[in-house]
């Protein structure tokens, strides 16, 4: 059976009557079954409905018999244009509708075809349909929104559904798991639910109100489905699909689709994973039951053959030196040092870290072989929260929460052993072979640079970006405020980017979010050696690692592509004041502390 995609020429219901002096472009049920085999691959008839015919051009109609009120004249073939008329109906609204956990009754109806040679073909085609719809109220009136569900959303999980899912990990905002169930439609799937923290600080579940603020619609008004869209959940899916993944490449980008599912259904996979996760996650967020969605995606860490896989995250973050004219003078030194550095001392002074990273992400974003090998060493020394390696599923290396600091000795003989059955060879630590595999995967993909490329979207840097986005909410600039209280000099210079156009005011916003969103997302590598596989599939990209005499299939993707909301923009101000303040103070100590030195060895 072949399934494709109908248009709405193909499927469409609609008839339309004629006079005798002109052809109709219309074809009758009568017509369709008095055409001839030649002619009858131009069109076909539908299975499962009496409401679907094929629309043909003027040209493509059958002759008409002369005779035409022949048998029963023009009274039979007014009735025949009425009940034809009458079927261009669709079927009831309670024939189309969901209820509860039921499917819609019309999802799918067949399509005959009977090509020139005789075949007879059989389609099956999807109809458009709109399940629900979601209404706004704004000056007034109220908006109801028909929402279709037929390229995104999809129906179907029942409460006992919940025991098939089975948990993979969690972060900070979402939990994941993985299909372990035998229905064709969900294996090699994951799903993404979010979570609602326990303390009740932040209300995740309120999806009733506009996907956007007022103002973010004017940032996003490119996007129209975005814009319209007035449900949370979904406009955060139709940021990665419509402004991320064109941006970062659709081979490195997996949206996935949204699934709508039953409070039940969320409320049961509660109970089933509680015990899975690390009680110091369970402790702290709960499955947000209040959402009527969760996001499916393809299950990125498998591949069609190969026993044993390896993935990883790598969390590279911001991979430049910003150039801004709106830097302050006093922080100039953001020029020179990276921000990840810079922030490196204040989790230091936070207790969140025991000692400071030894990676550099300018490494890593070099585009050189030899400095990307060298930040993935340092990912593997110093790993924290930026770099973690999975085997078939299984953590294997990096921490989850606060991170593992330093790789010990121990670390490396338990990962030395594990490795044993991926990387075959025994020439040398396998370890070391490990992370020229990374390197050269990273340096051949070149997918950094598409990355790079996003993140230097940000050309104001956020001490020149938060002025406008008091303008954009028209507000009095705060920042303004403070700086009048230490030097005129300095609102003086930030004067010229509050006397841009709005247009130029909204675009550097935009970008700026659209760029924190690239520097905070995570890269996922998925390796299988090939000497473990029959056949090697073609729609993976292949790597040999000349040191071990291996081949491998590779997949890359990022994640974590989550829109940035406007509202933090002053959290991010505030952010970089404190880090910059951090590491300044602990500037001024060390030359402080190399003075004292100097003048002990005077005397």
């Amino acid at each position: 059976m072949e399934r494709a995609s109908s248009s709405s020429s193909e499927s469409s219901s609609s008839m339309a009557s004629s006079s005798s002096d002109q052809t109709s472009p219309f074809v009758t049920s009568t017509m369709l079954s008095r055409t001839s085999s030649s002619s009858s691959s131009a069109f076909g008839d539908y299975i499962g409905t009496e409401s679907c015919f094929d629309i043909l051009s003027a040209d493509e109609v059958p002759t008409k018999p002369s005779n035409r009120y022949r048998y029963g004249g023009r009274r039979r073939e007014e009735r025949e244009a009425r009940a034809a008329a009458a079927r261009e109906f669709p079927p009831p609204i309670p024939l189309l509708a969901q209820t509860g956990n039921l499917l819609p009754h019309m999802p799918w109806v067949l399509k005959r075809v009977v090509t020139s040679d005789g075949r007879l073909i059989l389609r099956e085609e999807k109809v458009r349909h709109h399940e629900y719809f979601h209404a706004h109220r704004a000056n007034g009136r109220l908006t109801l929104h028909l929402v279709p569900l037929d390229d995104d959303m999809e129906i179907g999980l029942e409460p006992n559904d919940a025991v098939d899912w089975s948990y993979r990990g969690e972060g900070a905002v979402n939990l994941v798991l993985a299909y372990t169930g035998s229905s064709p439609s969900f294996l090699g799937k994951m799903m993404r639910i979010q979570k609602m923290p326990n303390d009740g600080k932040e209300d995740n579940g309120n999806t009733s109100g506009n996907g956007l603020t007022s103002h973010e619609k004017v940032i996003w008004g490119e996007c129209k489905e975005l814009v319209s869209c007035q449900n949370k959940e979904i406009v955060e899916f139709l940021f990665v699909k419509h402004v991320m993944r064109p941006l970062l490449g659709h081979k490195h980008v997996n949206p996935g689709m949204r699934l709508l599912v039953a409070k039940e259904f969320l409320e049961s996979v509660e109970n089933i994973v509680t015990s899975q996760r690390p009680s110091w996650r369970a402790d702290a967020a709960s499955v947000d039951t209040n959402r009527n969605s969760v996001l499916l995606m393809d299950d990125l860490t498998l591949f069609a053959h190969g026993k044993f896989i390896l993935f990883m995250f790598i969390w590279p973050k911001c991979g430049f030196l910003p150039s801004s004219s709106f830097i302050a003078e006093e922080n100039v030194i953001k020029k020179s040092v990276t921000r990840f550095e810079m922030h490196q001392v204040l989790k230091l002074q936070d207790n969140e870290i025991s000692e400071i990273s030894e990676y550099d992400p300018l490494d890593l974003f070099s585009g050189s072989k030899d400095r990307i090998h060298k930040a993935i060493r340092a990912l593997y020394a110093t790993p924290q929260n930026n770099f973690r390696v999975f085997l078939n599923g299984s953590l294997v290396f990096g921490g989850l929460g606060g991170g593992t600091c330093k790789t010990t000795s121990k670390v490396e003989q338990d990962f030395e052993h594990l490795l044993k059955d991926i990387i075959k060879t025994k020439d040398g630590p396998r370890a070391n072979h490990f992370i020229e595999l990374v390197a050269e995967t990273v340096y051949t993909s070149g997918v950094l640079d598409h990355l790079l490329d996003v993140q230097k979207l940000d050309k104001y840097n956020i001490e020149g970006a938060i002025h406008v986005y008091y303008d954009l909410i028209n507000q009095p600039c705060k920042v303004c405020k403070e700086l009048e209280k230490s030097t005129a000099s300095l609102t003086h210079q930030f004067s010229s980017m509050h006397s841009i156009p709005m247009a130029e005011k909204v675009n550097v916003l935009k970008e700026f979010l659209i760029s924190a969103t690239a520097k905070d997302c995570s890269v996922m590598i998925s390796f299988r050696s090939t000497n473990d596989v029959i056949s090697r599939s073609s729609s993976h990209s292949n790597l040999h690692l000349e040191s071990a005499k291996q081949e491998f299939d590779y997949k890359v993707h990022f994640i974590d592509l989550d829109m940035r909301p406007l509202k933090k923009m002053e959290v991010y101000y505030e952010l970089d004041k404190k880090i910059m303040n951090t590491y300044l103070e602990m500037m001024k100590k060390k030359a402080l502390l190399g003075e004292r030195r100097a003048q002990r060895q005077c005397f």
